[in-house]
C-alpha cells in the first residue's frame, strides 16, 4: 500500500450506478472493480448476498438487485451496506479514512446519511465525500474545466471553477450507456438475433481439425481451420432461473457486443461509404455482422437531446427552478454549459473539456466532439485518458490523488468533529 508522509492513510472508493471502483489513496489504480449489483437468495427465511464474482455463477432463486435508482443515487442503503461490506473485505476500516466520489446531485440527506453509515458502522476516523466531476478534472490535472461524464444511467456537464462545482450549472440529459443498450437491442433484434446468456447454452465441438504430414504444413494450415471449426449447440433449461439474474447476464453480453461493434462516425459531413463488416460471435455461435449501421447507436449523443437543469443540493431534477431546453448532441451540451457561467471562465473552461465514463470509450467520439467543438469555439482542447478502463474510473483517480496530498488533510470530516457537529457538518467540510 503507498502512504505519504503526514497524510492519513485512506480507502478510495466509487460506488457508481455501473461499476463500483476501490483501492487505496496514492495507488494508480484501484485494485477492486466489480458491478455495483447484489445476488440475493432467500432460504428458509435467510437472506445469503453475493457481489463481485459471485454473481457470474448461476443459482436456483438468486435474485439481482441494484442499490442505486434510475438516477443513480441510493435507494435501498440495506444493500448499498452489503455492497461495502463487500468492497473492505479484510480491511480494518477504522484504520482508514474514506474517501468516496458521489455525484455532483447528491441530496444532502444522502449525504448526511452516508457520513453516518461510515462513522457509526465502519468506525472510520475520517470521510471526505467528493464531487466526481471535481474529482475528475484533478485526474486531469485540471481546477478548471467542464467535465462530460457520459455514464449509464445519464450523461452530465459540470462546470468546474478553481476546485469547485459552479453552482447550479449542471446539465443533464438521460441519453446514457443503458439507453444506447436499448437502441442496440433494437438493432440486433431486427436482424433475428437473440442474446442467449452463457450459462443458458452449451458449445461442443463437432469435427476436428485434420493434422497435415508435415509440420510446416500443418501450422499454416490449424489457424483456417480453426475458425471454420463446426459446433454443436444446445440449449439448457433451468426453470429456477429468475428474470433478473437472465436480465443482468444479458445485459453484459449486450455491452460486451456493443462496445465491440459500435462506432462514432467521425466524419458525418463525408458522404458515407461502405465499410468492412465487423462480426462479434455471442456465446452460442451467433454472429452479430454490422457494416455502416455500426454508427447508428452512438449518433444519439450527437442528436437533439432532452437537457435538464441539476440542482447540486436537492438531487431532484425539478427543483433546479429552470425548465427542460434542447440542445444539438454533446457539443451543445458543453456550450450551453459554459455560456451559463461567468464570461471571464469560459477561455479556461473551453480549453479544459475533460471526457469521463465508459459510455464516453466508443471509438471516433473524441475525434468527433473535438472537431464539432471546434466549430463552436476557436480555442478548444477537450482532455481524455488514454486507456478505456482508465475514462471508467477518473472520479476515482482523482480521489486517489487529492488524498495524499499534505494541503488537503484538513479538509477531512473527522470523527470528532463528527460528533460534536453532527452529520450536517458535511456540507461545510467537504463542499
Amino acid at each position: 500500500m503507498y502512504t505519504v508522509e503526514n497524510t492519513v492513510p485512506a480507502i478510495v472508493a466509487d460506488f457508481g450506478s455501473h461499476t463500483s471502483k476501490i483501492g487505496y489513496a496514492g495507488e494508480d489504480i484501484p485494485h477492486n472493480i466489480f458491478p455495483s449489483r447484489l445476488g440475493v437468495k432467500e432460504t428458509n427465511g435467510k437472506k445469503d448476498y453475493i457481489c463481485g464474482g459471485g454473481l457470474d455463477t448461476r443459482r436456483d432463486g438468486l435474485e439481482v438487485v441494484s442499490p442505486f435508482d434510475q438516477d443513480g443515487l441510493i435507494q435501498n442503503w440495506n444493500d448499498m451496506e452489503k455492497l461495502i461490506d463487500y468492497s473492505v473485505t479484510n480491511v480494518e476500516t477504522e484504520d482508514f479514512a474514506f474517501m468516496l466520489a458521489e455525484p455532483c446531485y447528491n441530496p444532502k440527506h444522502l449525504r448526511e446519511k452516508m457520513c453516518e453509515l461510515l462513522f457509526e458502522k465502519y468506525q472510520s476516523p475520517a470521510v471526505y465525500l467528493g464531487r466526481s466531476a471535481v474529482l475528475s478534472a484533478f485526474a486531469n490535472n485540471r481546477t478548471t474545466a467542464v467535465v462530460l461524464d457520459c455514464g449509464a444511467c445519464s450523461t452530465t456537464a459540470v462546470p468546474v471553477f478553481e476546485g469547485s462545482l459552479v453552482k447550479n450549472k449542471t446539465l443533464r440529459t438521460m441519453t446514457g450507456g443503458e439507453q444506447l443498450n436499448a437502441k442496440f437491442k433494437e438493432q440486433i433484434t431486427e436482424k433475428g438475433i437473440e442474446i442467449k446468456p452463457e450459462y443458458s447454452v452449451k458449445k461442443t465441438r463437432v469435427d476436428e481439425p485434420v493434422e497435415e504430414e508435415e509440420e510446416e504444413e500443418e501450422t499454416g494450415s490449424n489457424d483456417e481451420e480453426a475458425s471454420t471449426r463446426k459446433y454443436e449447440i444446445t440449449d439448457l433449461s433451468f426453470p429456477g432461473t429468475t428474470d433478473s439474474y437472465k436480465r443482468y447476464r444479458q445485459t453484459a453480453l449486450l455491452e460486451q457486443s456493443k462496445e465491440a461493434l459500435c462506432k462514432v462516425n467521425d466524419m458525418p459531413s463525408v458522404e458515407p461509404v461502405l465499410q468492412p463488416t465487423e462480426k462479434y460471435e455471442l456465446p452460442d455461435g451467433t454472429l452479430i455482422e454490422m457494416g455502416l449501421e455500426r454508427q447508428k447507436v452512438p449518433e444519439a449523443l450527437f442528436s437533439e437531446l432532452l437537457l435538464s437543469p441539476v440542482s447540486n443540493d436537492s438531487g431532484v431534477l425539478k427543483q433546479s427552478g429552470l425548465p427542460p431546453s434542447m440542445s444539438k448532441g454533446l457539443p451543445g451540451m458543453i456550450r450551453d454549459v459554459i455560456q451559463s457561467c461567468d464570461s471571464q471562465m469560459h477561455k479556461d473552461m473551453y480549453v479544459g473539456i475533460c471526457l469521463t465514463g465508459g459510455t464516453s470509450n466508443f471509438d471516433g467520439l473524441y475525434e468527433r466532439l473535438t472537431r464539432e467543438l471546434l466549430v463552436l469555439h476557436s480555442k478548444v482542447r477537450v482532455i481524455a485518458a488514454a486507456g478505456r478502463a482508465e475514462r471508467r474510473y477518473c472520479a476515482w483517480t482523482g480521489g486517489s490523488i487529492l488524498a495524499t496530498f499534505t494541503e488537503f488533510q484538513k479538509w477531512w470530516l473527522s470523527k470528532a468533529e463528527y460528533e460534536e457537529n453532527g452529520s450536517g457538518f458535511v456540507h461545510t467540510k467537504c463542499q
